[in-house]
Protein backbone atom coordinates (compact mmCIF):
# COMPACT_ATOMS: atom_id res chain seq x y z
CA UNK A 1 0.00 0.00 0.00
CA UNK A 2 1.26 3.38 -0.75
CA UNK A 3 1.05 5.23 2.40
CA UNK A 4 2.09 8.83 0.38
CA UNK A 5 -1.07 7.78 -1.80
CA UNK A 6 -3.27 7.37 1.42
CA UNK A 7 -1.90 10.53 2.91
CA UNK A 8 -3.12 12.47 -0.13
CA UNK A 9 -6.25 11.08 -0.71
CA UNK A 10 -7.16 11.93 3.76
CA UNK A 11 -5.47 15.33 2.85
CA UNK A 12 -8.11 16.52 0.13
CA UNK A 13 -10.68 14.99 1.81
CA UNK A 14 -9.89 16.95 5.10
CA UNK A 15 -9.41 19.80 3.37
CA UNK A 16 -12.81 19.60 0.91
CA UNK A 17 -14.74 18.21 4.08
CA UNK A 18 -13.50 21.17 6.37
CA UNK A 19 -14.19 24.23 3.22
CA UNK A 20 -18.03 22.63 3.42
CA UNK A 21 -18.80 22.05 7.06
CA UNK A 22 -19.18 18.16 6.52
CA UNK A 23 -18.94 16.52 9.47
CA UNK A 24 -16.75 13.66 8.76
CA UNK A 25 -13.00 13.52 8.35
CA UNK A 26 -10.20 10.82 7.07
CA UNK A 27 -7.90 9.73 9.06
CA UNK A 28 -4.22 9.40 7.14
CA UNK A 29 -2.85 6.57 9.74
CA UNK A 30 -6.05 4.69 8.68
CA UNK A 31 -6.05 3.80 12.77
CA UNK A 32 -9.00 1.39 12.86
CA UNK A 33 -11.23 1.36 15.96
CA UNK A 34 -12.83 -1.92 14.65
CA UNK A 35 -10.54 -4.75 13.95
CA UNK A 36 -13.02 -6.22 11.34
CA UNK A 37 -11.68 -2.72 9.44
CA UNK A 38 -8.21 -3.41 9.94
CA UNK A 39 -8.40 -7.49 9.28
CA UNK A 40 -10.00 -6.39 5.63
CA UNK A 41 -7.73 -3.48 5.03
CA UNK A 42 -4.91 -6.34 5.57
CA UNK A 43 -6.30 -8.90 3.35
CA UNK A 44 -6.84 -6.05 0.48
CA UNK A 45 -2.68 -5.06 0.99
CA UNK A 46 -2.28 -8.73 0.15
CA UNK A 47 -4.45 -8.80 -2.79
CA UNK A 48 -3.55 -5.42 -4.06
CA UNK A 49 0.25 -7.19 -3.85
CA UNK A 50 -0.74 -10.07 -5.56
CA UNK A 51 -1.44 -11.88 -9.24
CA UNK A 52 -5.19 -10.45 -8.68
CA UNK A 53 -3.99 -6.97 -9.02
CA UNK A 54 -2.85 -4.51 -11.49
CA UNK A 55 -1.07 -1.30 -10.60
CA UNK A 56 -1.60 -1.89 -6.51
CA UNK A 57 -5.38 -2.16 -6.98
CA UNK A 58 -7.26 -5.56 -6.90
CA UNK A 59 -9.89 -7.48 -8.55
CA UNK A 60 -13.21 -6.97 -7.21
CA UNK A 61 -13.31 -11.16 -8.02
CA UNK A 62 -10.35 -11.72 -6.00
CA UNK A 63 -12.61 -11.43 -2.94
CA UNK A 64 -14.92 -14.44 -2.54
CA UNK A 65 -17.47 -14.69 0.82
CA UNK A 66 -15.16 -16.15 2.88
CA UNK A 67 -12.68 -13.24 3.06
CA UNK A 68 -15.64 -10.76 3.04
CA UNK A 69 -17.36 -12.97 6.02
CA UNK A 70 -17.25 -10.63 8.52
CA UNK A 71 -18.35 -7.68 6.93
CA UNK A 72 -20.25 -8.74 4.46
CA UNK A 73 -23.56 -7.31 6.43
CA UNK A 74 -21.88 -4.18 6.41
CA UNK A 75 -20.41 -3.96 3.00
CA UNK A 76 -21.64 -1.75 -0.25
CA UNK A 77 -19.93 -2.13 -3.51
CA UNK A 78 -20.52 1.33 -5.59
CA UNK A 79 -19.48 1.41 -9.48
CA UNK A 80 -18.64 4.26 -11.44
CA UNK A 81 -20.58 3.90 -14.64
CA UNK A 82 -20.14 5.22 -18.23
CA UNK A 83 -22.40 8.48 -16.99
CA UNK A 84 -20.43 9.45 -14.27
CA UNK A 85 -22.93 8.45 -11.91
CA UNK A 86 -22.53 6.17 -9.09
CA UNK A 87 -24.66 2.87 -9.06
CA UNK A 88 -24.60 0.13 -6.02
CA UNK A 89 -23.99 -2.95 -7.10
CA UNK A 90 -24.24 -4.33 -3.53
CA UNK A 91 -26.16 -3.57 -0.31
CA UNK A 92 -25.35 -5.82 2.79
CA UNK A 93 -28.18 -6.20 5.01
CA UNK A 94 -27.11 -4.31 8.04
CA UNK A 95 -26.98 -1.52 5.46
CA UNK A 96 -30.27 -2.25 4.13
CA UNK A 97 -31.53 -2.11 7.75
CA UNK A 98 -30.47 1.50 7.74
CA UNK A 99 -31.40 3.20 4.76
CA UNK A 100 -33.79 0.43 2.67
CA UNK A 101 -33.03 -1.68 -0.12
CA UNK A 102 -30.28 0.51 -2.73
CA UNK A 103 -28.89 -2.50 -4.66
CA UNK A 104 -29.31 -1.40 -8.55
CA UNK A 105 -30.14 1.96 -7.89
CA UNK A 106 -28.12 5.52 -8.59
CA UNK A 107 -27.27 7.38 -5.72
CA UNK A 108 -28.79 10.16 -7.29
CA UNK A 109 -32.11 8.44 -6.65
CA UNK A 110 -31.65 7.60 -2.86
CA UNK A 111 -29.86 10.33 -1.14
CA UNK A 112 -31.13 14.42 -1.35
CA UNK A 113 -28.39 16.35 -4.25
CA UNK A 114 -26.09 17.68 -0.81
CA UNK A 115 -25.37 14.26 -0.28
CA UNK A 116 -24.75 12.56 -3.35
CA UNK A 117 -21.96 15.39 -3.65
CA UNK A 118 -19.90 14.84 -0.57
CA UNK A 119 -20.32 10.61 -1.16
CA UNK A 120 -19.58 11.41 -4.67
CA UNK A 121 -16.39 13.45 -4.12
CA UNK A 122 -15.36 10.22 -1.61
CA UNK A 123 -16.05 7.66 -4.14
CA UNK A 124 -14.36 9.66 -7.16
CA UNK A 125 -11.10 10.28 -4.68
CA UNK A 126 -11.05 6.30 -3.78
CA UNK A 127 -10.91 6.29 -7.44
CA UNK A 128 -7.99 8.86 -7.97
CA UNK A 129 -5.94 8.26 -5.48
CA UNK A 130 -6.36 4.97 -5.89
CA UNK A 131 -5.79 4.35 -2.46
CA UNK A 132 -7.55 3.06 0.71
CA UNK A 133 -9.85 5.63 3.09
CA UNK A 134 -10.35 5.57 6.80
CA UNK A 135 -13.48 8.19 7.44
CA UNK A 136 -15.29 9.14 10.62
CA UNK A 137 -18.55 10.52 9.75
CA UNK A 138 -21.39 12.54 11.85
CA UNK A 139 -24.32 11.70 9.72
CA UNK A 140 -26.38 14.34 8.94
CA UNK A 141 -28.61 12.10 6.82
CA UNK A 142 -32.09 12.01 7.97
CA UNK A 143 -32.11 8.14 8.78
CA UNK A 144 -28.33 8.09 10.15
CA UNK A 145 -28.51 11.64 12.03
CA UNK A 146 -28.72 9.34 15.16
CA UNK A 147 -25.36 7.88 14.24
CA UNK A 148 -21.60 7.96 13.66
CA UNK A 149 -19.49 5.92 11.68
CA UNK A 150 -16.18 4.25 10.70
CA UNK A 151 -15.53 3.93 7.07
CA UNK A 152 -13.20 1.67 4.90
CA UNK A 153 -13.40 2.58 1.29
CA UNK A 154 -11.57 0.13 -0.61
CA UNK A 155 -10.63 0.83 -4.71
CA UNK A 156 -11.40 -2.40 -6.64
CA UNK A 157 -11.32 -2.99 -10.77
CA UNK A 158 -13.75 -4.63 -12.34
CA UNK A 159 -13.96 -7.81 -14.63
CA UNK A 160 -12.78 -5.97 -17.12
CA UNK A 161 -9.40 -4.68 -15.78
CA UNK A 162 -10.97 -0.97 -14.96
CA UNK A 163 -10.65 0.69 -11.53
CA UNK A 164 -14.74 1.55 -11.47
CA UNK A 165 -15.45 -0.06 -8.18
CA UNK A 166 -15.49 1.58 -4.64
CA UNK A 167 -16.13 -1.49 -1.30
CA UNK A 168 -17.27 0.24 1.40
CA UNK A 169 -17.25 -1.56 4.67
CA UNK A 170 -19.40 0.85 7.37
CA UNK A 171 -20.09 0.42 11.33
CA UNK A 172 -22.30 2.85 12.28
CA UNK A 173 -23.29 4.10 16.72
CA UNK A 174 -25.51 5.70 18.02
CA UNK A 175 -24.04 9.06 18.75
CA UNK A 176 -22.56 9.77 21.87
Amino acid sequence: MDIKKVREAADSYNKRAQAEGWQSRSDPDLAFGRQALSDLLMVWDEKASSEHAVGGVPKRSAFDARSLKTVLPYLTIVEKTDAARWRYRFFGTEMVRLLGEYTGKYLDEVLPKEHVTRWSFCYDLTLATPAPMRLMVGYQLAKLEYYDGEVLQLPAMDDNGAVTLVMGITFVRPKI
